[in-house]
This record gives structure tokens, sequence and C-alpha cells, in this order.
């Protein structure tokens, strides 16, 4: 009896190749990972998303105020992003009979499966972060952080010790001019250069506004002046913050701040409407800005064409309006509007974005 003798196997060069790319894929998969390289691409990118997205809301409500409609607010609770990346390989080997043979197989699959959870801002977080004032220790930080007391005070008060600072838009009834105010911001700015306003909190959580020693004579007259504007004891340099239209005596510097709501209506009057608009009724006239005081806080034009290359830009009412990418003044107020968004936003209610990324093989 004679035996038959296998075939035997014959595998190529190409065909070798290929089994060991699909081999090592497959011995690769316990230890692959694609969720380290995803952080640095999707972190940046989310962020960025985000302001945008945030600019863009902010810029809307503004323009829509200008309208009379009413502002609204989507929130962003959460971002969860679920990439999975999936592989296999095989190969084969048939002896004998008319199948003899050989087999290469392999195949991968990816996936990325982002999530956005968004809430509307109603009820008592609505409350909070748009209809309550900006607390006057916060105004006092900022300035103490280094933004320009003038900008600060003229944007964010409606008075300091019963003086009045000049409304712009006509929704809150505009204000006439306070030479006071003027006066008052003005060597404000000076003293600010100097260093001599600080912020300092008790254990109670009482909080003061202090003025330090003057450097030369030109801010000691500054201070003088400040004192006496304000009515407060010259001999004084501790003065307690309140929030209020007037103080108390002359220990106190009350601030009679605005919410988030009253500033963006105030901004609201640096929108470029149409004149169609007006004279159908749908808006009220500019405001006049006939001295620097009125001027407006931010410059938001508007056309019938897409701007190009704007810093930020809305469509309402088959318009466009937007920021001029090069207006640095109108950039900073509108970023500035949003730090103050997150400072009135504290406590309770949903933090800030959750980002969760899940990366994984």
């Amino acid at each position: 009896m004679s035996r038959l003798p296998l075939p035997s196997l014959r595998i190529g060069l190409f065909e070798t190749r290929w089994l060991v790319v699909f081999l090592v894929l497959a011995l690769s998969t316990g230890c692959f990972t694609v969720g380290p390289k995803t952080i640095p691409r999707d972190r940046v990118e989310y962020a960025e998303a985000l302001r945008d997205s945030w600019k863009r809301q902010v810029l809307l409500n503004i323009v829509s105020l200008r309208y009379a409609d009413a502002p609204s607010f989507l929130e962003v609770v959460s971002v969860i992003n679920q990439y999975s990346l999936e592989g296999n390989a095989s190969a084969g080997v048939i002896w004998g009979g008319l199948t003899a043979g050989q087999n290469l197989g392999a195949g991968a699959r990816w996936s990325d499966r982002p999530t956005v959870t968004y809430a509307p801002v109603t009820g008592e977080r609505y409350v909070r972060s748009m209809l309550t004032p900006v607390p006057p220790a916060s105004v006092i930080a900022l300035v103490q952080a280094g933004f320009p007391v003038d900008f600060v005070l003229g944007l964010t008060t409606r008075s300091i010790n019963g003086i009045a600072a000049p409304g712009r838009s006509r929704f809150m009834g505009q204000s006439q001019r306070n030479e006071k105010f003027a006066e008052l911001v003005e060597v404000f700015r000076r003293i600010q250069s100097t260093g001599a306003i600080g912020l300092r909190t008790d254990a109670d959580h009482s909080v003061a506004l202090t003025f330090g020693d003057p450097i030369d004579d030109a801010s000691a007259e500054d201070l003088r002046i400040i004192r006496t504007i304000l009515g407060l004891d010259q001999g004084q340099r501790e003065f307690a913050l309140v929030f209020g239209p007037t103080a108390a005596d002359g220990s106190e510097i009350a601030l009679l701040t605005r919410s988030m709501l009253d500033i963006m209506i105030e901004l609201s009057a640096g929108v470029d409407v149409p004149p169609e608009d007006v004279a159908a009724g749908r808006t009220d006239p500019s405001p006049e800005m006939t001295t620097p005081q009125f001027m407006p806080h931010v410059r938001i034009h508007s056309s019938e064409d897409e701007p190009e290359s704007p810093f930020v830009s809305v469509r309402y009412r088959e318009r466009w309006f937007w920021v001029d990418d090069g207006d640095v003044p109108s950039k900073r107020t509108l970023s500035f509007l949003l730090i103050l968004l997150s400072l009135t936003e504290s406590g309770g209610g949903q933090g800030a974005p959750l980002v969760t990324v899940g990366a994984g093989w």
C-alpha cells in the first residue's frame, strides 16, 4: 500500500509580508491605546468650541435686547466623547484535498461618538446669573486685578455713594452726563496707577476698600478729592464696601451695581441697527453719542452680507451682526462680559461643563 504525499505549503513573499502584518496587529490588541493621544487635541478643540459658542450666544442676546426681545441662554452641561477602536486578524492553512491553500483576513472599526447635553437657564439659576447685581466686592477685585477702574465702574455700576453713572441705552432710560462721576472715575484711574487701592475681607466676611499711603503730593491730592466727592471721612483709610444707592455715613462706600441683564442692555446701545427697522418701529433710534462719556462700550456692526473674519458674528432677523476683529476695545468689552458672567455664577445648580472622554481599544 503506497502512501499519498502531503501537498507542500508554498507561500510567496507577498503573502508572507501580509501575514506578518496581520499577526503583529493581532498580537498588539492588548497593549495599544488611543486615549492619551486624543487629550492634547480634544481638550483644546472642545475648549475653543465652548468659548466661541459662548461668545455667539452672548452677542445674540445683546442684539435681541436691542430689539426688545427677551434674552435666553442654553448652557452646556456636559460633553462626553467615547472613542472605540476594534481590530481583528486571522491566518490559516488547509492541507489535503482540493481545498488546499492558505487564507488571510483582517478587519478594523473606529467610532467617535460625542454626546453634548444642554440645559436652558431658567428659574433660580436665571435669577442668580442674570438678575442679581454684581457683588461690589467682585467689582473692586476686578479693579485690583488690573482692569481699568474707569472702565469697570462705568460698565458695572449705576451709582457710587449716590453719584449716578450715565446710562447709554434708551431701554432703561438714558441719563444725563454727571460731571462728578466723570471726575471721580478719572481720579480713581490715577490712584489705581499708584497701587493705592486695596480690598480686605474680615473674618465675618465683611469687605473693606482701603486706600494706601500716597506716593507723592499729587496722589495725596487725588485721595483728598475722592474722599470729598464721596463724602468720606478725610482721616480714614478703610471704608466698608456695601451694596446700595447711598452710604449710611462717612465710613462707607456704597456701590449700586448692575445686574448682567442691565449690563447687556447697556451694551445693546452699541448695536448698529438699520434705519428701516427704526422707521418701522422695530427698535428705538440709536442714542446720541455726543461726548466720550456716552460713547458705546462696544460697537456691533450689521449688514445683509456675512462678514469676513470677524471676532464673533451671529445672524438675527435676516441680517448679520458682528464685532470687528480689529476693534480691540469692543473685543475687550465682550471678553470682560464673559468674565462677569463667570463671577456672577456661583453656588447651586450645575458646575462647569463636564468633559468626559472615553478612549480605548
